[in-house]
């Protein structure tokens, strides 16, 4: 519960932040799998002060940062094809439409 908790609060200033930094998306799967490895870290560092949790939870987000950031995509995704597709068939169609009127 503590680690849904975590992602819930977390996802938001590490997305923007990864955003800002360098225009890339954060990957929620690769945030949530980063978090669960942490997990027993940062059960330890709970029961600790206040300033050492802190400074987990900037590490944490820091790594996260470089560790969950969506793959950036070479080739063209399904929707970019079916997009540029349907914007042909539309261009063929006014070109069919100009030459039999």
């Amino acid at each position: 519960m503590l680690l849904v908790l975590l992602n819930y609060a977390l996802y938001p200033p590490v997305r923007s932040a990864l955003w800002v930094k360098k225009q890339r998306e954060l990957s929620l799967l690769k945030l949530v799998r980063h978090f669960q490895a942490l997990a027993d870290s940062w059960m330890k560092v709970i029961f600790e002060s206040e300033l050492a949790l802190r400074r987990f939870l900037q590490r944490a987000c820091a790594s996260a940062e470089r560790l969950a950031a969506k793959a950036v995509r070479k080739r063209r995704t399904s929707v970019q094809i079916l997009r540029e597709s349907l914007r042909q068939q539309s261009e063929s169609m006014d070109v069919a439409a100009a030459v039999n009127a």
